[in-house]
C-alpha cells in the first residue's frame, strides 16, 4: 500500500527564498560559546564530504569547537547492530565535561 509518488515539499517559492537566504555558517561565527560538530561519514541525510567540511573551514581554528568525524556511522551514529557508537558517547562527554 505505498503511495508510488515520489514524496514531495508543497511549499511555495517565497519558503525556500527565506530558508536559502539564512546562512547559518555566518551566524555560528558571530557566537562565542562552545560548539560541537559530530558526524557520520556514512550519513545520507547530511553530508560529510560537504557539510562537516563548511562547518570545518568556518570554525576549525577555534578552541571552543570540537568537530568529530566517524568511519561506518550513520545520521544516528549506530553501528551495523544497530547500537549508538561508544566513541560518540566518549566524545559527547568530553565535550560536555572540558569545553562547556
Amino acid at each position: 500500500n505505498l503511495n508510488p509518488q515520489p514524496f514531495r515539499l508543497e511549499f511555495k517559492k517565497a519558503y525556500w527564498d527565506s530558508v536559502t537566504a539564512i546562512h547559518p555558517d555566518e551566524i555560528a561565527k558571530g557566537l562565542r560559546m562552545p560548539m560541537c560538530f559530530l558526524q557520520g561519514r556514512d550519513d545520507i541525510q547530511v553530508y560529510a564530504d560537504k557539510d562537516f567540511v563548511l562547518w570545518q573551514e568556518a570554525l576549525g581554528d577555534r578552541e571552543n569547537c570540537y568537530f568529530g568525524l566517524y568511519e561506518g556511522l550513520g545520521h544516528f551514529f549506530n553501528d551495523k547492530t544497530g547500537s549508538f557508537d561508544s566513541d560518540v558517547m566518549d566524545d559527547i562527554v568530553y565535550f560536555s565535561t572540558y569545553l562547556v
